[in-house]
């Protein structure tokens, strides 16, 4: 039996389940809320987190690099030192996200909500706003 604990409240138990990128991706296609989830220093590249609930995450130094993030709801999460390069953020929800030091290099930023996000220190060299 494998347990994984992404934050206080949630446990999930299922066998096919290796990784964090595997539970993470798990819990946005059965619609499992990731709010306030703990996930500093994942491993999510290539992840598909297509439309999902992440409301106030820790991702403070995680790998999105070519991470499927449309329509995903960030708001108030902590991406600080992210790697989000050429990451599709497409109608993503980035409202008072902390983005700083993110690398978001050629990341698709198109129809973001981008209001009172941190950006300082931020690479958006070739992103397509």
């Amino acid at each position: 039996m494998k347990l994984f604990r992404i934050d206080g409240s949630l446990i999930i138990d299922n066998p096919e389940i290796d990784n964090l990128k595997e539970l993470v991706e798990y819990c946005v296609r059965e619609g499992i809320s990731l709010d306030l989830a703990n996930m500093q220093g994942a491993n999510l590249q290539y992840a598909n987190l297509q439309f999902a609930d992440m409301q106030g995450a820790n991702m403070q130094g995680a790998n999105m690099w070519y991470a499927n993030m449309r329509y995903a709801n960030m708001r108030y999460a902590n991406m600080q030192g992210a790697n989000m390069r050429d990451t599709d953020l497409r109608h993503a929800n980035l409202r008072d996200a902390n983005l700083r030091r993110v690398i978001l290099r050629g990341a698709d930023m198109r129809d973001a909500n981008l209001r009172r996000v941190i950006l300082r220190d931020t690479d958006l060299r070739h992103a397509d706003f």
